[in-house]
């Protein structure tokens, strides 16, 4: 890398941890712990360091398709706070539909719905919290873009764009999929199991043509250490320590960003699972072993090769 390229990578990482204090620091000023919307980490690795934008969606349209999401989830775990397995599944329907609706590709809308009912917090506030940050998140990008500091290209997908048979039962089996490990953390109260980022790390694994698919040890290892820097920084830095919690904040996600770079992993919703312990009522120690259980089972379901069933099926049914 030139001179030119690492001092604007720099930059890049400094915007971000500017997005990420200043969230900090409105949940303090407010005294409201929703405020901390943990895919704000996610999002700035997309929209602000990555190289090439991971996702298929209009900077425009972003912000109110996480809104959106961020209202039915809220809106679900009011409802259905009884019956969080239902609500979730619901909730993934949902955004699975707003992200076909909105023709994206913005997988944190998925996390970003999920997040009030496995934390089971509905506040009314969250929704403001997740349109103020996103909409941060995005003018950051921009500026970024229009000083020269980073690329406006995205990454293309445009067979997220078409609606068909064969993409809809795709979405299915993933749900499938993530109501084993849904049912298991909810009726034994181990909310890490299934921490949304984990679930957003899964629906992009699955994603036809996905090369990471073929690197689940490299995964782990970095699911493992952004779950111990998010551990860290919460019990520790800000528990123990009693550092504001935008410092904390802060330290905590470029702890994530170092150790993604340590590992050569520049996974958006990866960087988000740091945040997680933040939101979390009682943070344990035992978080990255159970971030890291889940993200065992959701690889190995990852691993199963989507596109054979679908294809099978037809087959079977002519066989038949």
């Amino acid at each position: 890398m030139n001179n030119k390229g690492g001092r604007t990578l720099i930059i890049r990482y400094v915007l971000s941890l500017m997005a990420i204090a200043l969230m900090g620091a409105m949940s303090s000023l407010f005294g409201d712990r929703s405020i901390i919307y943990p895919p704000a980490a996610a999002l700035v690795v997309g929209l602000i360091i990555a190289d090439r934008r991971p996702w298929t969606v209009s900077l425009r349209s972003a912000p109110w398709l996480l809104t959106v999401a961020a209202i039915a989830g809220t809106a679900l775990e009011l409802w259905l706070h009884d019956y969080p397995v239902i609500a979730m599944a619901s909730a993934f329907v949902i955004a699975v539909a707003i992200l076909i609706i909105g023709r994206a590709t913005l997988f944190p809308v998925i996390a970003t719905c999920l997040l009030p009912i496995v934390l089971h917090s509905p506040s009314l506030v969250y929704p403001v919290a997740v349109l103020t940050v996103s909409t941060l998140c995005v003018a950051l990008s921009r500026i970024a873009v229009a000083m020269g500091w980073r690329s406006a290209v995205s990454q293309s997908s445009r067979h997220h764009h078409r609606l068909t048979a064969s993409r809809l039962r795709h979405w299915m089996i993933i749900g499938v999929g993530l109501l084993p490990i849904i049912a298991v953390a909810e009726y034994s109260h181990l909310t890490a199991l299934i921490a949304p980022p984990l679930m957003v790390v899964f629906v992009t694994l699955c994603q036809p043509g996905n090369r990471l698919r073929r690197q689940p040890r490299r995964i782990i290892v970095t699911t493992a250490l952004t779950a111990a820097c998010g551990t860290m920084g919460r019990i520790i830095f800000f528990d123990r320590m009693s550092l504001p919690l935008y410092i904390a904040l802060t330290i905590t996600v470029a702890l994530a960003l170092m150790a993604m770079k340590l590992t050569h992993l520049t996974m958006p919703p990866l960087a988000a699972v740091s945040l997680i312990p933040f939101v979390i009522h009682a943070a344990s120690a035992s978080f990255p072993l159970l971030a890291v259980i889940g993200e065992f089972y959701l690889i190995l379901c990852s691993r199963i090769d989507v596109r054979k069933i679908v294809l099978a099926r037809p087959l079977l049914s002519r066989a038949a």
